[in-house]
């Protein structure tokens, strides 16, 4: 896993190498746009949420070759808030710049640096921020969009009671802050109690983003889990794959669903999965801002 992110950053730097190669334009060509991309921490490898927003960018990458994409891994939130605060400080360049804060993880962070402020509007600077699963409760000038799975994790809540639920199940999340992570875990449990009176318990793997990057942990609790549970619901990005693994391991301890993309591959105990293609969103909308340079709307799907 080291070495697979070390290569991961290498090519990240590469990336950008060949798409911002210095040029000059004449006055009347508008030069190239430039989108900056901040990864959740520790988020890719995680084979579901993040490595969906990745491809999204990538494809964008083909559809745009002029375009300058640079990516961000950072290593925590406080590593993020400097990259973002060194971006805002800086002067606006020739070209519109878009930055894109992928996770939900980031929304307290930005709300503390643009507080009261409103400077960053594509149409005074040509910088505008982009914030991922987040409602905007605080009006920042910024753009936002977000999916709410909360309809696809109810349907999965009642078919996996109705095929499972003549024993408990338990909803694993991230951390209880998260409002991505709640509406998947409230989705789930209310389809679920639709359907049986059998019990269904949730468990949070901490207090703040590393409740993301924890599989050891995980591992380590599915088999305490498997002797009180048949079914286990997780919405804890890269900290699913424990769950996955020792499942793999143990095959037939408890069933399980997989989350963002179709994970039945990764163990033979995942019945289904909650797919969420923030890969097409990521595309349709900073395709949108390359094109127009803005967001027409603020973006929300649900259930399709």
């Amino acid at each position: 896993m080291y070495i697979f992110f070390n290569l991961t950053g290498i090519f990240f730097v590469l990336l950008s190498c060949v798409s911002c190669t210095k040029e000059v334009f004449p006055n009347d060509v508008p030069a190239p746009a430039r989108v900056n991309v901040v990864f959740s921490p520790g988020g890719l490898g995680d084979q579901g949420y993040n490595d969906l927003i990745l491809a999204g960018f990538l494809k964008l990458r083909l559809a745009y070759p002029d375009v300058c994409f640079i990516f961000y891994t950072p290593e925590s939130v406080e590593e993020a808030e400097t990259i973002v605060t060194d971006w805002i400080a800086a002067p606006a360049g020739s070209s519109d710049e878009l930055f894109v804060l992928a996770s939900s993880d980031y929304e307290d962070m930005i709300s503390g640096i643009l507080d009261g402020q409103s400077r960053y509007d594509s149409p005074d600077t040509g910088k505008d921020i982009l914030l991922m699963e987040s409602r905007n409760r605080g009006s920042l000038p910024i753009l936002t969009l977000r999916i709410s799975i909360y309809g696809a994790s109810y349907l999965a809540g009642l078919s996996a009671a109705e095929h499972y639920g003549d024993r408990p199940a338990v909803v694993v999340g991230a951390n209880p802050y998260d409002e991505p992570v709640l509406s998947a875990v409230y989705g789930f449990m209310d389809g679920w109690k639709s359907v049986t009176a059998t019990g269904i318990d949730t468990v949070f793997m901490s207090t703040d983003w590393n409740g993301f990057i924890m599989s050891e942990e995980a591992y380590r609790m599915t088999g305490e889990w498997a002797q009180t549970y048949g079914f286990v619901f997780p919405v804890a990005g890269g900290t699913n794959n424990g769950i996955y693994k020792y499942l793999r391991e143990y095959p037939g301890s408890m069933k399980t669903a997989g989350m963002d993309t179709d994970q039945s591959y990764l163990c033979s105990d995942i019945v289904g999965s909650v797919l969420k293609h923030i890969d097409r969103l990521v595309y349709d909308a900073v395709g949108q801002w390359i094109e127009t340079g803005d967001i027409a709307e603020q973006g929300y799907c649900g259930l399709a």
